[in-house]
């Protein structure tokens, strides 16, 4: 199945061009469910009690799932079937030569939405079953990944948050934000809620620390940027916290080790007269992972190649 991106998504649900077949996965929460919804929502426009089943993957069978999929809508030019978390890549070569016809013969009153919201989809692996799995699906609809968004694009969504309340961000207040909660927009949200309760005007970092939880990958983040700015004591502050947190001692040196070999990457594209964001795809970066070699191209131009 093709890859297609948020604006050729939503251009699909304004226009009702709708795709027989959609796969939505990703990291983000948030986005998972808004684009269930929205999609679901412009599928389905009169009676949905009975133009939009819902299935458990988990415990649904394929021949459920077909004898869904070949009801005809009631009073509606269409119906979505909603299928949550099926495991694909578990089924044996039976079960998906069975879901394969079942791909090729959809009715055009059907759209069929599966979305994973506890099953992994790993199509960046090569070697993993769902890489083969969506290359032979390519035919018949269309995925979406819900990654997690740039630093720029999460930016304008707490700008768009905030600015329905009148309350102020200072750039560097977002980046603040996103660096403390994580970069989940589901959670992003949440905190921009709390913090627009607590303060009508003016949200400062100080409230941020005040007020919002930092999660375990947030917090993760935040060491090594405390350690290469050469900040001891705030260095420590957050290792108390990542073992108050009960994270392994292991995936701290893990971190660390990853931001050290971030830099030194980038130290060698300068080296060699490249930009930082030039070698993303010669290692594997993901576009919404651009941010992690920006950051260290900072510290690349601060070390030497004998400090790092």
């Amino acid at each position: 199945m093709p890859e297609i991106n948020e604006k050729d998504f939503l251009k699909q649900i304004n226009e009702r061009s709708f795709s027989p077949i959609y796969f939505i996965y990703g990291e983000d929460v948030y986005l998972r469910q808004q684009y269930v919804k929205k999609l679901c929502d412009a599928v389905v426009t009169e009676l949905p009690e009975m133009n939009f089943p819902k299935l458990d993957g988990k415990t649904a069978s394929l021949q459920q799932i077909s004898d869904e999929v070949y009801q005809f809508p009631l009073m509606s030019d269409k119906r979505c079937v909603l299928v949550d978390d099926f495991d694909i890549a578990a089924l044996d070569s039976q079960g998906v030569d069975t879901l394969f016809d079942m791909f090729s013969d959809i009715p055009e009153t059907t759209v069929l939405v599966f979305v994973f919201n506890t099953v992994i989809v790993d199509v960046k692996n090569k070697k993993s079953p769902w890489a083969s799995l969506i290359r032979k699906l390519s035919k018949f609809g269309d995925t979406v990944d819900c990654a997690y968004k740039t630093d720029a694009e999460l930016m304008k969504y707490i700008d768009k948050w905030v600015g329905k309340r009148g309350v102020n961000f200072e750039r560097s207040v977002c980046k603040y934000l996103i660096d403390t909660v994580g970069r989940d927009m589901k959670k992003l949200q949440v905190e921009v809620d709390k913090l627009c309760a607590y303060k009508k005007d003016y949200v400062s970092k100080a409230d941020i620390d005040k007020l919002s939880a930092k999660t375990v990958e947030a917090t993760q983040y935040m060491l090594p940027k405390a350690v290469l700015s050469l900040n001891i004591s705030n260095s420590l502050n957050i290792l108390s916290d990542l073992f108050d947190m009960k994270f392994e001692p292991i995936a701290i040196n893990n971190s660390l080790i990853d931001s050290f070999v971030d830099i030194y990457r980038v130290k060698t594209a300068l080296d060699c007269g490249k930009r930082s964001t030039e070698i993303a795809e010669d290692f594997g970066y993901a576009k919404n992972r651009l941010f992690v070699l920006e950051n260290a191209e900072r510290y690349a131009k601060k070390y030497s190649f004998k400090t790092i």
